[in-house]
């Protein structure tokens, strides 16, 4: 029986993709650089750290990380602050987990201030009793030690956890680290196989509250 539900942030509760490759661009293109849809999928799940370090060694930039680090944080909090929007299904399906007792964490590759920003402006926060972010763990997803912690926070052990998840690499962790996967699909994701996820999703709109008593056995499709 589900216990606790864990989202993932970017992509599960909002649709911050977009504005993340946006964001990226706009400080490539200082440089007279730019990558396509296709390519930001690569860095889906993964930490900022991650990403502007390969960016940096695969397109030969100058500076240094700790200046693209500044730089793409301060876009993104900005973004954050005034284009954040809860995911289509996101606001009911965390009302309704609530209202039937389940407890509820997000595991966010993202830095804290990032994840605490956008929860406020979607009107989430109070939601959730565990945020494990980014800047918690020494190892990013696809390693489990981001979903072990959330579920060690929360007092549940993984198997009695749910985990929602749009990118491959979330995927890969949560069930590394013991929990059941659903899988939802984005724009940036729509594409990329979800292997690991028990039940794929076009949107949060689509989950049945079944699963949570019979998560193995109903989610069989």
């Amino acid at each position: 029986m589900i216990e606790a539900v864990v989202f993932d942030m970017d992509g599960v509760l909002l649709d911050s993709e977009p504005l993340h490759h946006v964001v990226v661009n706009e400080l490539l293109a200082a440089h007279g650089a730019r990558i396509d849809a296709e390519a930001y999928r690569a860095y889906l799940g993964t930490t900022l750290e991650y990403t502007w370090a390969d960016l940096i060694t695969r397109l030969n930039l100058p500076g240094t990380l700790d200046e693209y680090r500044r730089g793409y944080d301060e876009a993104i909090l900005e973004s954050y602050r005034r284009h954040s929007v809860p995911a289509p299904g996101a606001a009911a399906l965390v009302g309704g987990l609530r209202e039937r007792g389940i407890r509820l964490a997000v595991a966010s590759s993202s830095r804290t201030l990032w994840v605490e920003t956008a929860l406020r402006q979607l009107g989430l926060r109070d939601a959730f009793t565990v945020v494990v972010t980014g800047d918690m763990v020494t190892r990013s997803k696809p390693d489990p030690e981001i979903y072990a912690l959330a579920a060690a926070r929360l007092g549940v052990a993984p198997a009695h956890c749910l985990a929602i998840e749009d990118a491959p690499k979330g995927v890969q962790s949560a069930r590394a680290a013991g929990m059941t996967v659903v899988g939802v699909r984005t724009e940036y994701t729509a594409h990329l196989a979800l292997e690991g996820a028990r039940v794929v999703l076009d949107s949060l709109t689509e989950f049945d509250y079944a699963w949570l008593d019979e998560a193995h056995a109903r989610m069989e499709r």
